[in-house]
């Protein structure tokens, strides 16, 4: 064994907290990329021609002329191609804002179609660490006790 018995619970917790430090600076990341877009939408009338960038938004429904998409409450309708998109689909998009805060003229768009999964995924991984964690430990009479 690489590691002794009473150092592999505390390995596990350390890993824990390195994953949660990684997501608090990617959230951070995400919004900070994102505030042009909540400042734009909190006042229209500043963002005449402003570029943002929305990350990871649904998609509502598609017209002939564009669609609309959400997130967090928010809906905007955006100019442009809905040609491979559907109903409840995530994409990203980095759009030009128009004055009257209504509508976003699209520059460039991602798709993520394996974004269910993508999410699963790291719920499984997180349900995985804190089972080992959990299988690892015991409260005995003398506090946390490693098994073997």
């Amino acid at each position: 064994m690489i590691f002794g018995d009473r150092v592999r619970p505390w390995l596990a917790l350390g890993l824990l907290l390195v994953m949660a430090l990684l997501g608090k600076q990617t959230a951070e990341h995400a919004v900070q990329r994102e505030g042009s877009a909540r400042r734009c939408f909190a006042d229209p009338s500043i963002c005449g021609g402003e570029e943002i960038v929305l990350s990871v938004w649904r998609v509502l429904d598609t017209q002939a002329d564009g669609f609309r998409v959400t997130r967090l409450g928010h809906v905007l309708q955006v100019e442009g191609a809905p040609q491979g998109l559907r109903s409840g689909g995530r994409i990203s998009l980095r759009g030009q804002f128009n004055p009257d805060g209504s509508r976003l003229l699209e520059l460039e768009r991602v798709s993520h179609p394996l974004w269910r999964v993508k999410r699963n995924f790291s719920f499984v991984g997180v349900l995985g660490v804190f089972g080992w964690l959990l299988s690892s430990i015991r409260l005995g009479r003398g506090g946390l006790e490693c098994r073997g």
